[in-house]
């Protein structure tokens, strides 16, 4: 399958959360670039933005300062948006006692014109793809964390959307399908698609995206290739605890229990 090349900035984009009484802050001043073709990831401490800048990438919340351009398309269109960006929240809820497959096939939604083989056919493949074909008839309340983490990416991977956006894909997965996951995802990205990771496990990060945006108190503190981001002493600056490089892998320094 190809995928239209497009690219999509983050152009001096702060965003507030605002209520009745106060206006919070959240992030400032953030400039981004993501580009189909290519696996992104964004990392940082807890609470540092990489959500709200996630949802801003994909429309699903407004910059109070600043715009969020694509080129070659109408960003402001929500209908537009749908096609082309497909999303996985953090935290994924299913309500209905719905098969996997019938979850799966959600991701074509916006894509009606599709006939019944066409789209019985992806959400078939989607399924093999993650590691759930076996489960299809089995309702999605009833499978584990990770199985319905894989059928989540499966209902992802059914769309013709040139950008994949996903909120901590790996923190249910063990560490085979975290890699599993990560594989798919830098094969999408082969394939031309542009992916967008919020992730905490900088091993996988390092491993397999192409850049790496390392965001703290809600602010870009770096943006790069991983080797040039992902170090010992810009890491641990950023998250407040000490870290190490060791055989090709970056790890917090633990302290010795004591005795």
């Amino acid at each position: 399958m190809s995928y239209m090349p497009m690219s999509l900035d983050l152009q001096a984009v702060h965003y507030d959360a605002i209520s009745r009484r106060s206006r919070l802050p959240i992030v400032t001043d953030i400039n981004l670039h993501f580009a189909t073709g290519q696996l992104h990831a964004l990392i940082g401490p807890n609470g540092a933005g990489k959500t709200t800048v996630l949802r801003l990438a994909c429309g699903l919340l407004s910059p109070t300062q600043g715009e969020v351009v694509v080129q070659s398309g109408r960003f402001e269109d929500r209908q537009w948006r749908a096609r082309h960006f497909a999303y996985l929240p953090q935290f994924q809820s299913v309500a209905w006692p719905l098969s996997t497959r019938e979850v799966a096939a959600l991701g074509l939604y916006s894509f009606a014109e599709m006939t019944r083989a066409e789209i019985q056919s992806r959400v078939e493949h989607a399924l093999e793809r993650c590691g759930v074909v076996d489960l299809r008839d089995r309702l999605i309340t009833e499978l584990s964390g990770g199985e319905r983490a894989r059928v989540m990416l499966a209902r992802l991977l059914v769309s013709d959307a040139p950008f994949l956006l996903l909120d901590e894909p790996v923190q249910s997965l063990d560490p085979a399908w975290a890699i599993g996951l990560m594989t798919i995802l830098a094969e999408e990205a082969a394939a031309g698609r542009g992916i967008i990771c919020v992730m905490h496990d900088l091993n996988l990060v390092r491993h397999y995206c192409d850049q790496v945006a390392l965001l703290g108190n809600g602010a870009l503190q770096a943006y790069g290739a991983p080797a040039r981001v992902i170090r010992a002493e810009i890491l641990q600056s950023v998250f407040a605890t000490p870290f190490q490089d060791r055989d090709g892998f970056v790890l917090p320094r633990l302290e010795p229990v004591p005795s």
